[in-house]
């Protein structure tokens, strides 16, 4: 066999508190009392692509509780679960936002 696609993961994320992006990531996430545990996936996305221009990319979801069934037959969310990441996402999209541009200096 041959591999069609070699990567080599040279661009991540930081996750340290003197990263800004990161400090407000997961303050707002403590601050709402979502619970949640910083790992690495064994899967690829295309965040890989958006790293490599120095993006900063975090994979997250407010699946609570759900089993996981990403891609499988009836794959399903509870209402008030998905109702509940709405709200998450609002918040983080909102301090996100509003991190000072010299953040990125």
């Amino acid at each position: 066999y041959t591999f069609t696609q070699h990567t080599v993961i040279e661009d991540t994320t930081p996750i340290t508190d003197d990263d800004p992006y990161w400090k407000v990531f997961s303050n707002t996430l403590k601050e709402i009392g979502f619970k949640f545990a910083p790992e690495i996936s064994a899967g690829f996305t295309d965040s890989r692509f958006s790293r490599k221009l120095g993006l900063r990319c975090i994979g997250f979801n407010t699946m609570i509780n759900t089993p996981i069934l990403l891609h499988d037959h009836n794959e399903f969310l509870e209402e008030k679960v998905f109702l509940r990441g709405v709200e998450i996402y609002e918040k983080l999209i909102e301090n996100l936002s509003n991190i000072p541009l010299e953040a990125d200096a």
